[in-house]
């Protein structure tokens, strides 16, 4: 059973949460199987040993800092170790519900596979229990009770964590889109530009539209929405399926073009003109842009750098009479 959703993504938080569980749960069997006076000798070697197993557990997370698979590998164990509890102890109380720490663990920050070996696992471990435990009496009761109540807490557990990564999905998407266009915003093209700047060759490609203003006091703002509109998707239909293209702000966008040099970045542009130039509308409606282009390079460039030289190119543009593409002067080579 694969799962649909990506695993959490605050493993620190997932960390801290699987130490107290295993320490404090560590705590809790140990300080139980000293301070039980019913308990067998053989139930209380059994329970202080799983005390003793749950601490080595916390100490294996301890010791695996950032790496998620230990954790779920012991919230595993720990369910087997709970089941021994289960299968020995004439004093059991509690015990069985001790089974929702990992189980609602793994429910939270693992993967729905994961969470299903956990249930399957507890099923086992609950029904051998209850068949070998020799004080119990009540056998089928110990076995119902246990896997409906902990499996449907498991699941509503798991349900309503999904439930919340889809939610906080939808809201980071809505956070980095441009509502008119659906292309990124400012805020989510900043960190593509980070990852595709640690990627090597890349080109910034800044457009402007040209007399934005007036096409707006002329036409109303609705067409001027639709103007913007048609000009994301000539962008997106020119670029390459690696290249990002966001809407940077106003009528100003921003294209990321991974693997292009200024030659290539020169071509985009002009393609982007040619089909702004070609498009089946009125006279008074049709639109150009002005272009300021700047590459990666060979010694290399921040983000801030790279969009302050294609700023100044597109200003460039602007300045010397629209409806162009201006290259930003390259950087020096570092001596």
């Amino acid at each position: 059973m694969g799962s649909r959703f990506p695993e959490r993504d605050d493993p620190l938080l997932e960390r801290r949460v699987a130490l107290a569980l295993f320490f404090v749960g560590s705590v809790v069997c140990g300080v139980g199987g000293l301070l039980k006076p019913d308990l067998t000798d053989g139930a209380r070697t059994v329970q202080l040993a799983a005390s003793g197993g749950l601490a080595l557990l916390g100490v294996l997370v301890l010791a695996t800092p950032g790496r998620r698979t230990p954790i779920h590998g012991a919230a595993l164990t720990s369910v087997a170790l709970l089941g021994l509890m289960l299968a020995t102890s004439n004093a059991l109380g509690p015990t069985a519900f001790f089974l929702l720490w990992p189980l609602v663990h793994l429910a939270y920050f693992s993967t729905r596979a994961r969470t299903a070996a956990g249930l399957v696992l507890m099923v086992a471990v609950t029904g051998v229990a209850s068949a070998v435990n020799p004080f119990e009496v009540n056998r089928a009761d110990l076995f119902v009770g246990t896997v409906v109540s902990v499996g449907l807490m498991v699941v509503l557990v798991r349900l309503m964590s999904e439930r919340e990564l889809i939610l906080r999905r939808a809201l980071a998407d809505a956070a980095n889109t441009d509502a008119l266009t659906g292309l990124l915003n400012r805020r989510g093209i900043e960190p593509e530009l980070e990852r595709l700047l640690a990627g090597g060759r890349l080109s910034i490609v800044m457009v402007d539209l040209d007399h934005f203003k007036r096409y707006n006091d002329r036409h109303g703002h609705l067409v001027g929405d639709e103007a913007l509109r048609r000009v994301a998707g000539v962008l997106t239909a020119a670029a390459g399926p690696d290249d990002r293209v966001a809407r940077f702000g106003g009528e100003e966008f921003t294209v990321a073009l991974t693997g292009s040099d200024g030659h290539g970045a020169r071509a985009y542009a002009g393609r982007v003109m040619d089909a702004l130039r070609a498009e089946d509308v009125a006279e008074d409606l049709r639109l150009t842009v002005s272009v300021g282009v700047a590459t990666l390079g060979a010694d290399g460039a921040s983000v801030d750098a790279l969009l302050r030289r294609a700023d100044a190119a597109l200003y460039h543009a602007k300045a010397t009479g629209r409806d162009r593409v201006a290259s930003a002067t390259p950087l020096p080579h570092a001596a």
